[in-house]
């Protein structure tokens, strides 16, 4: 396939509508055949803690997303021992949710074993950065255990650099609010779509 030249111009649209901040621009697929730029509200944060959310070895990708119902847990650091993490992981695949965790730190073990629960189809998750590591000793924070107090969020688009979060009710979400501009792909057919997608969303990974 040669490079969809023609969604430039809709990249740039979308740029200029988000101050030329290219962690506000994200894509999906149109649900018919043209392209456009439309716009929604999200929680921008920082991007995924491992290359293994994205994608597969045989089919690499540079974005990941959790569409539909995402329980969001959110804690200074995950240094807890891992076994401090099981009930919340339990009560998460027991509610049928998926789970973004947003956290300054985290343990090997429990990122590597979300990272393969995820790839197994056990618990859909993202683990995501909150900012830089604080200062200090690395004391691990309580673990939070209600599941059901966690907010939630109607999708979840992520990259190595950012972290789009779309809650399901923007007038109860607690953390600020900014304009994403979303870029709808069409394509010929479902494979055109799905490549013209990609290259979109290579594009915007190398910018952001």
């Amino acid at each position: 396939m040669q490079d969809p030249t023609d969604l430039l111009p809709l990249l740039d649209q979308a740029l200029s509508r988000v101050g030329n901040d290219p962690r506000r621009v994200w894509c999906e697929s149109s649900l018919d055949f043209e392209s456009r730029v439309t716009s929604d509200s999200a929680e921008l944060c920082g991007g995924l803690w491992s290359p293994m959310f994205l994608g597969t070895e045989t089919k690499p990708a540079h974005e990941m997303g959790l569409e539909g119902e995402t329980a969001v847990c959110r804690v200074a650091n995950a240094r807890a021992p891992f076994g401090d993490w099981l009930p919340m992981l339990e009560a998460a695949v027991q509610a049928k949710v998926q789970l973004l965790l947003v956290t300054g730190e985290i343990d090997d073990v429990l990122l590597m074993t979300l990272i393969v629960n995820h790839t197994r189809d056990a618990l859909h998750n993202a683990v995501v950065h909150a900012g830089p590591p604080r200062p200090g000793p690395r004391v691990h924070a309580d673990v939070p255990r209600d599941v059901d107090a966690f907010p939630r969020a109607r999708r979840v688009w992520s990259r190595r650099t950012a972290t789009a979060i779309f809650p399901q009710d923007p007038a109860r979400w607690e953390a600020p609010l900014t304009q994403i501009a979303v870029i709808e792909v069409g394509g010929v057919h479902a494979a055109d779509q799905l490549e013209r997608l990609a290259w979109v969303q290579r594009l915007l990974a190398e910018r952001s």
